[in-house]
């Protein structure tokens, strides 16, 4: 049985604040990259060549992020912020998964290494191993992170069991 909706909190953000998500990351993506399609002789005179470890590049890719930050620090200040960061730490993953990223992923990279003739442990890629650390994370989060955290409650709504 489902229970009605939830008593509003401080930390709650309203479904309005979307579309000020929605108009920030646009215009840090387009603002930044805009600059590099529109004039790409003058933007890289001024602020070099764009390359996946340029700064303009990291800003733009992490501009979801930014917004966010930004959307709940405006609407909900620092509790909201605390709350959001918080659900990063709940557990909500099984150990078999864990268990499957930690044990078989690094068992790939080294039948890769043997198969290309190389050593067993051969250096990480160049990503290093932050991107099995982020699949984890996100992986054990998944309902944590995609039901309710501010805007996206509009995309991915959260029902309550009634106990």
């Amino acid at each position: 049985m489902l229970t009605g909706p939830r008593s509003p909190s401080s930390t709650d953000i309203p479904n309005q604040a979307l579309i000020p998500f929605v108009m920030v990351t646009f215009l840090i993506t387009w603002g930044l990259m805009g600059i590099y399609v529109l004039a790409p002789e003058i933007a890289a005179d001024a602020f070099g060549e764009i390359s996946g470890s340029h700064p303009f590049f990291l800003l733009a890719t992490w501009a979801p992020a930014v917004a966010s930050f930004l959307i709940i620090a405006r609407h909900a200040g620092r509790s909201g912020i605390r709350a959001f960061l918080a659900r990063l730490l709940i557990w909500r993953g099984s150990w078999g998964w864990a268990a499957f990223m930690l044990i078989l992923v690094p068992l790939v990279f080294m039948a890769g290494s043997l198969i290309k003739g190389g050593p067993l442990l051969a250096r990480l890629p160049p990503g290093g191993a932050g991107a099995t650390v982020a699949v984890i994370v996100v992986w054990w989060n998944r309902k944590t992170m995609f039901s309710r955290v501010g805007a996206v409650t509009v995309v991915i709504p959260e029902t309550r069991a009634s106990v």
